[in-house]
């Protein structure tokens, strides 16, 4: 017997099983309202897919994850309701972005929690969701954009059908794109952004590595355009040495930053001291230097194993190594995590363009108390 079914067998009920984890996780305390409200919203799930042949996989999988989810997204959930609260009924409506959404969890609950005649339309985007064409049918007085899926011809996805469910109040329309991708990230702002008929709120929950980075960039797209824009992010894991070294030159580009961007240098508590072929002419002594430096680590292992073994013949209990060796000389390792993961949160925060009227803050949400990841980027014009 598994772990899940072994746990299973403390509940009646699914939505009893998806309760009972929710109730020991930080959300429950520190937003007891909105989890009242999701309580109906689960609960309806559970009614719709639950016992659905062709959704059983997927409840299988919701009722799994919704306890993590909901506990990872709300606070975007709750600074959403309160974001909205404050926009007058008179106001265009607001088109939503979920950035990288995966099954779309965080626009689910959107779609059931927020004011219908304040929303336009929810827009989860992934690279995983199936493809689709754009076709465009001319009627006689206005032209109208039809979305036509297509299952992609090779390869894993992840199905919509529970986003186009007719149980979620608001529409969502998910749509495939590899941010990473510059083509596909304009042409989220061609064809979403730009024609989007009031302000536009972006989302990004749980964003590895380059994904916070795109994302940035695609806000400061918007608000380039002179179009409202409030943007709520929180990344996720931060990007290695080697994955930044890789670049040509090794940060990613933002203008208005000093040195002009940040990268693997900047992250790693460093200074970028050159771009262009400067830095390519860096780039090849760094190699060189890194050839040299393993040569000479082997040549001292090779020594140290030589007085480590004289060492022990003569009687002596520890290396010369080990005997010098001062613990105070690193932090642990979780507090060196907390730190990177800090300076990579606050160099994100620079990459967001301070351009008129535009406001940016890091908020402090513990709603991982045995992770360091924590902190959320909040940006408005």
């Amino acid at each position: 017997m598994g772990r899940d079914e072994r746990v299973d067998d403390l509940y009646v009920n699914d939505c009893d099983r998806i309760f009972g984890k929710l109730s020991v996780l930080p959300s429950c305390k520190l937003y007891p309202d909105l989890m009242e409200m999701c309580d109906p919203i689960i609960r309806q799930w559970y009614d719709t897919f639950a016992f659905d042949k062709e959704n059983s996989q997927l409840w299988k999988r919701m009722r799994r994850n919704i306890p993590k989810e909901l506990n990872e997204s709300a606070f975007i959930l709750n600074e959403m309701m309160k974001h909205f609260d404050a926009i007058d009924k008179d106001s265009r409506p607001v088109t939503i972005i979920d950035m990288c959404s995966g099954v779309g969890y965080l626009s689910m609950f959107l779609s059931h929690l927020l004011p219908e005649e304040k929303v336009s339309r929810i827009i989860p985007i992934d690279v995983m969701f199936p493809a689709h064409n754009a076709s465009k049918k001319k009627d006689s007085n206005e032209e109208e954009t039809q979305e036509v899926l297509e299952k992609p011809k090779s390869g894993p996805h992840l199905s919509i059908n529970h986003l186009k469910s007719p149980i979620h109040p608001i529409g969502i329309y998910p749509r495939r794109a590899n941010i990473k991708k510059g083509r596909e990230l304009r042409q989220i702002t061609e064809y979403l952004i730009a024609r989007a008929p009031g302000p536009v709120v972006i989302l990004g929950v749980h964003l590895c590595k380059s994904l916070s980075v795109h994302t940035i960039r695609l806000f400061n797209t918007t608000i380039q355009r002179n179009k409202s824009a409030t943007l709520f992010l929180k990344p996720c894991c931060l990007p290695g040495r080697k994955d930044l070294q890789r670049r040509e030159p090794p940060f990613w580009e933002f203008e208005h930053m000093q040195k002009g961007g940040f990268g693997v240098k900047t992250l790693y508590c460093e200074e970028i001291d050159q771009t262009g072929d400067d830095a390519k002419e860096t780039h090849s002594s760094s190699k060189d230097t890194a050839i040299e430096m393993k040569k000479n680590a082997r040549l001292l292992t090779k020594s140290k194993d030589r007085d480590s073994q004289v060492n022990k013949n003569n009687g002596e209990g520890e290396s010369r190594h080990d005997h010098n060796h001062n613990p105070d000389q690193r932090l642990p390792k979780s507090n060196q995590k907390n730190s990177l993961f800090s300076k990579w949160v606050e160099l994100l925060l620079d990459a967001v363009h301070l351009g008129d009227g535009v406001t940016r803050r890091i908020e402090h949400c513990p709603v991982q108390l045995n992770h360091f990841q924590n902190q959320f980027i909040v940006a408005t014009n």
